[in-house]
């Protein structure tokens, strides 16, 4: 079952690897487009991790919500907008 605390490491684990590859994913998105969207992705996950790092939500739905929002702030492309979604519309009921 996902909780709360699993959900956490799993975020935490994809935040440190997408900041990673962020200048691998500037040099695929340079091919195709103007090379910019590891930057975006970088945003975001360190916006990833400060959040579950500050370790502040009360259950998982406040979490997906208040990183869809911080995800839609984040300027350079689509990525932000389209992740943001993403979170917003996935995220548990409070009754779940």
């Amino acid at each position: 079952m996902l909780t709360l605390e699993i959900l956490q490491k799993m975020l935490l684990a994809a935040a440190i690897e997408l900041k990673n590859k962020s200048k691998y994913l500037c040099e695929l998105d340079s091919v195709a487009g103007d090379g910019d969207h590891g930057i975006t992705i970088g945003r975001m996950a360190d916006a990833m991790k400060a959040k579950i790092e500050a370790n502040d939500s009360a259950d998982m739905k406040e979490l997906l919500d208040d990183l869809g929002m911080t995800f839609m702030g984040i300027n350079g492309g689509s990525a932000g907008p389209l992740w943001g979604t993403c979170l917003l519309y996935t995220s548990p009921s409070p009754r779940d």
